[in-house]
């Protein structure tokens, strides 16, 4: 049977004349049963909207590929690079693997900044650096444009195992007035 090329609409019904919904008649259907399956369908079809499969065979196969395709996985908002710390940016989920392929730094706010503060993106698991550091010219360069580390460059992927930690550590504190900065996360999940 095809998806539903709209989203269904049950017609109107009643009980029969003198019935009343009583859930503890188990051998009797009711116009409320009838309602609360109905609900449930619309609900199914409201939430994956009409085509859910797109232009791949079924939405199992659709969100698949979605998912083990390179995206932003992650956004993390308002880090501010004047306190010391450490930023949980993503946690893998369990029974995929997480290959990072770039990070991206945006700056939000800044104030008279010296471009002294020094950030490392490590592995939660091990604390390994995967960027290590995060000089102050790239905060520099961050306060105009984004900032890609592309992980390419380094000539081997960095993966993350299933349940693993992306995190962001602020080493040395800018010592400016105020620098604050999103970081994205982009990449792509792959079956553990």
């Amino acid at each position: 049977m095809a998806y539903p090329a709209t989203i269904y609409s049950p017609r109107p019904r009643e009980n029969w004349p003198g019935a009343t919904y009583n859930v503890a008649k188990k051998t009797i259907f009711f116009k409320e049963d009838c309602d609360a399956i109905e609900n449930e369908i619309v609900a199914v079809e409201t939430e994956l909207g009409l085509e859910p499969k797109g232009d791949d065979a079924d939405v199992a196969e659709r969100l698949d590929r979605l998912e083990n395709s390179v995206r932003r996985v992650a956004t993390v908002e308002d880090i501010d690079f004047k306190t010391l710390g450490t930023t949980l940016i993503y946690t893998v989920p369990t029974g995929k693997n997480f290959v990072l392929t770039a990070l991206v730094l945006r700056t939000k706010t800044y104030d008279a900044p010296n471009g002294d503060g020094i950030a490392d993106c490590k592995r939660g698991s091990d604390n390994a650096g995967i960027v290590n550091p995060i000089s102050p010219d790239l905060a520099i360069v961050g306060f105009f444009t984004q900032y890609v580390i592309d992980w390419e460059t380094f000539g081997a992927s960095i993966i993350f195992p299933a349940d693993d930690t992306v995190v962001l550590e602020i080493t040395t504190a800018e010592t400016g007035t105020a620098l604050t900065f999103d970081v994205d996360l982009i990449g792509y999940l792959v079956p553990a």
